[in-house]
């Protein structure tokens, strides 16, 4: 292997929105399915203009060797690749160089990851495809191939033992659960009487880029299983990307539940035996459909003409995949929305034209100039707009705008679209400034809703509201862990290369995200006019209000202030030598960020 040591040790960059550390130590890359002709190995930042290519040794049997000298924190992203780029260290940030090999000189590559890297491990590709997916993979040391007999067992056989392979088609089946005698939980159906049913495969990345892949389960008649709502459907979601000991769904869940959407699906784990198999840790999820126990909205008919019907109800998808079933409409001069529909699921051009310009209004009106307009309002629902962000918004979900974001419209013509219910949080725990700021994903209406001074007041009123129960989250994610921690052992027996391979590291990494990033939006949303940070200061903001020139005195050297919005969007730093400080805002309520030392205080300055 070349040697890179004078390469690999360089001065520390400033945190990116993701963060890894490239430990030091030696590392093997499994070549067996990506099949390159050689390997490199990618690393860098997105802060600065810096990325580094380092290349592996091979050591036969498809495995090749890699070596880092000493560690280096607070990288982007890494990948490994088959670039004809020499090893080395490039003038460019990580994210432009991966797209030039990828798109560009049209060579493969891993997909880019920040999982953390395991000394002595091989990572692993899912695929044989381009931005494979993969996992770092340790000498096989625990787990189990079975189940664990701690949670129900769900049973799933297709018949004749058919594989699930579409998404679209199902494959007749039966299936029984057995509680395995868990408090609280009764079987359905046994193996001598098992539960006539159907499956298919479900999800979008979920179900391609994963052999533990999701399902959706479609019973001839409705139950309610393990004390989920009544219904025909439900769905067996894999989680095979959750790598935070399955806490995204789980906390995102309940997150909506304290901001009291109307609607929050139900979840319970399970272990899955497909086919006589076992198939590992899985979680029995509502589907998410029209009914009165779920999306309580009056159905509407498929092909309807009916002028009164088709105001509603509509359940829609704002989606990043292209479907047959969608609307699609320009969002601004660069982007489009895609809207798939769920229901009703076959339009009638009467229907198609009425949401068409249903969401092209809305849409004009939430990217009006003048913000202090209240045209949004007359399309988009305030309240559920804003708790359905706060959730997002504390879970840091880098894609909560941009697919799996619900929105409904009950019937009436003057019935509003209603954000939710809350879905997928597979993208959580990782943004570390608000998610509508450079978004990985690209993220439809929020970074334009939260610019409306009413959407902000509401946004500090609902945190000020249940701020204080969100301390309970913790002892949630703690009794869940405990209850599934057996079973994500068994699972990763099953699967070593996905999610449940590094569980305690996984709930560790979960707690401190969500504690740091909750202390973050309470500096920022706390509903107090002054708050001194350490309680050591004495800083005044004066005349409040203002007319947009404004002091600051306090008692010990002021170093810089910050003037942001309602919802923490920084619009103007000061460096505070020369007074008054002009403040280029409208007429407004903001929040005032005054540093002295290692101290911050945060003010309300209202402007008229």
């Amino acid at each position: 292997m070349k040697k890179l040591s004078s390469i690999l040790l360089f001065v520390a960059m400033s945190i990116s929105s993701y963060a890894v550390d490239i430990l030091s130590g030696t590392f093997y890359f499994d070549n067996s399915k990506t099949q390159y002709e050689s390997v490199k190995f990618l690393y860098g930042t997105d802060d600065q203009d810096y990325t580094v290519v380092v290349d592996l040794n091979y050591t036969g049997n498809d495995k090749w060797e890699l070596t880092i000298p000493s560690t280096v924190t607070d990288m982007y992203r890494y990948s490994f690749s088959n670039t004809s780029y020499a090893a080395g260290v490039y003038q460019s940030k990580f994210s432009d160089m991966k797209n030039e090999i990828s798109n560009v000189r049209m060579e493969l590559r891993t997909a880019t990851t920040d999982k953390e890297m395991v000394v002595g491990a091989t990572f692993t590709p899912e695929s044989d495809s381009n931005w494979a997916q993969g996992s770092w993979i340790s000498p096989y040391s625990g787990g189990c191939y079975d189940i664990s007999n701690t949670l129900p067992v769900f049973y799933l056989n297709t018949v004749n033992g058919d594989d699930i392979t579409s998404k679209e088609t199902y494959v007749p089946a039966t299936m029984y659960i057995d509680a395995m005698g868990q408090s609280g939980y009764q079987s359905y159906g046994t193996q001598q009487n098992p539960i006539n049913t159907e499956v298919k495969g479900r999800g979008n990345y979920t179900w391609i880029g994963f052999d533990k892949k999701p399902y959706r389960i479609k019973m001839e008649t409705s139950a309610s299983l393990l004390n989920l709502s009544q219904s025909k459907s439900f769905c067996l979601l894999a989680h095979a990307d959750d790598d935070c000991a399955f806490m995204r769904n789980t906390v995102g869940f309940e997150l909506s539940r304290i901001f009291g959407l109307p609607y929050t699906p139900g979840q319970e784990p399970v272990e899955l035996v497909k086919n006589g198999e076992y198939w590992g840790l899985y979680f029995l999820t509502d589907h998410i459909t029209v009914s009165s126990n779920r999306v309580n909205i009056i159905e509407q008919a498929d092909n309807s003409v009916d002028p009164l019907e088709i105001t509603g109800g509509w359940l829609l998808e704002i989606d990043n995949y292209e479907d047959p079933s969608q609307i699609v409409i320009q969002e601004n001069d660069d982007e489009i929305i895609r809207f798939t529909y769920k229901s009703p699921e076959i339009l009638s051009s009467v229907q198609e034209s009425y949401m068409t310009t249903f969401l092209e209004n809305a849409n004009a009106a939430i990217y009006n100039e003048d913000k202090n307009s209240t045209d949004w309002e007359n399309y988009i629902d305030l309240e559920s707009a804003v708790n359905f962000y706060i959730v997002q918004e504390i879970m840091g979900n880098a894609e909560g705008y941009h697919g799996s974001c619900y929105l409904n419209k009950d019937r009436g013509s003057n019935t509003k679209l209603k954000f939710g219910p809350v879905w997928d949080f597979g993208n959580s725990y990782r943004h570390s400034g608000f998610i509508y700021d450079d978004p990985p994903f690209g993220d439809n209406w929020i970074s334009e809703l939260v610019k409306f001074p009413r959407f902000q007041s509401m946004v500090q009123q609902r945190w000020n509201d249940e701020y204080w129960r969100l301390s309970t989250i913790y002892d949630l994610m703690n009794q869940t862990a405990a209850r599934i921690s057996s079973a994500a052992n068994c699972d990763c027996g099953k699967w070593p290369w996905y999610s449940s391979s590094n569980f305690q590291n996984g709930l560790v990494q979960a707690h401190n995200y969500l504690s740091n990033r909750i202390s973050w939006l309470q500096t920022l949303w706390q509903a107090s006019d002054i708050e001194d940070v350490n309680g050591k200061i004495n800083v005044s903001v004066y005349p409040n209000p203002n007319r947009g020139n404004i002091y600051i005195s306090s008692d010990m050297d002021v170093v810089s202030a910050e003037l942001c919005d309602l919802s923490g969007r920084l619009l103007q730093t000061f460096d505070c030598r020369d007074y008054p400080l002009v403040l280029n805002v409208s007429a407004g309520t903001y929040l005032m960020r005054v540093y002295t030392n290692n101290n911050v205080s945060v003010h309300k300055v209202l402007v008229r």
